[in-house]
């Protein structure tokens, strides 16, 4: 059985989601380790935050009290703890479908040479987990180059598949250096800097959409982080 490590930030507002994704990590199929990355600077938000996550696995804490720092270190915090073979990433806000984690898994497992794997699909779901639609990557599913994936996200401004849902090695995570200290985008940032992944014909991530996210306001946004090209250039990635 594959051991896998779940890895989420939970910031500003987190308790009040935080138990729904807790107990969707059941019936994944996985020796399962959970790494919460507390980031907010309250203790009184600590506190609520750990009162709420509850669910069938006991999570490992850490946090970046008591400055809150971004959901990119917050993660990195957690990380650090996770003892899995796998690492994968999830929202304070999201949900897993049961038996997610091991077929994603069993991906990296078949496809050796590839640094992360995903789900070609995904729902997004409102504040209630009331289903709005289902989303598939724009490139459909198989594997994506590094160049791929570049070219993409410089004429869009933005992954072709959500970037939410990502398995990695966990050597291949450090190795890339992890998730930069970026505002938004560091999935991708990360993604770019691993190389070669796949993409798998499943269904994955239950991702909530709500307006408190921190990419629904635009207001916390760097100009610097204007255009994809701005991005690109200051990551050194092109």
């Amino acid at each position: 059985m594959p051991k896998v490590a779940v890895v989420t930030a939970a910031g500003k507002g987190s308790s009040r989601w935080i138990n729904r994704a807790a107990m969707s990590l059941a019936d994944q199929g996985v020796d399962l380790e959970w790494c919460i990355g507390i980031d907010t600077d309250g203790q009184e938000a600590i506190d609520t935050t750990l009162a709420a996550v509850g669910g069938p696995v006991e999570p490992t804490i850490t946090w970046t009290y008591p400055t809150a720092r971004g959901a990119a270190a917050a993660r990195v915090q957690a990380a650090l703890k996770a003892t899995s073979e796998y690492v994968y990433v999830l929202d304070a806000d999201d949900e897993l479908p049961s038996g997610t984690l091991l077929q994603l898994a069993d991906v990296l497992d078949d496809y050796r040479t590839c640094k992360w794997a995903t789900a070609e699909k995904h729902v997004e779901i409102d504040r209630n987990g009331h289903i709005i639609r289902e989303k598939r990557s724009d490139i459909g599913y198989g594997f994506v180059a590094q160049d791929e994936l570049r070219t993409y996200y410089r004429v869009h401004g933005r992954s072709p598949f959500t970037p939410a849902q990502i398995m990695v090695r966990t050597p291949d995570l450090w190795a890339a250096g992890a998730w930069p200290a970026l505002p938004i985008d560091e999935d991708v940032a990360l993604l770019l800097a691993l190389g070669t992944g796949v993409i798998a014909p499943i269904m994955g991530l239950r991702k909530r959409v709500h307006g408190d996210q921190t990419t629904a306001q635009l207001s916390v946004l760097s100009p610097y982080f204007a255009t994809s090209h701005e991005f690109l250039r200051l990551r050194g990635l092109i």
